[in-house]
């Protein structure tokens, strides 16, 4: 699984994305469009080539800070 590099669960009814993929550290997108997630786990931080983070049709209010300042290579 450390060698994944995209992770797409969008449209899954999912409720949490899973603090263990904070140890892929070659992802570079996920995907988790149209779900029920409400937090982001601070684990992501860990992703330094993530890319790409989509959140949309969540419930998601605020990603962590974490996550915005050590994941480097995300795009906004």
């Amino acid at each position: 699984m450390i060698q994944l590099k995209v992770f797409n669960i969008a449209h899954n009814g999912i409720a949490a994305l899973p603090a263990s993929l904070g140890g892929c550290t070659e992802l570079e997108e996920i995907d988790a469009t149209d779900n029920n997630i409400s937090t982001i786990p601070n684990a992501l931080s860990h992703l330094l080539k993530l890319k790409s983070l989509l959140l949309d049709q969540n419930n998601v209010h605020q990603v962590p800070t974490c996550v915005m300042t050590e994941c480097v290579a995300l795009q906004t």
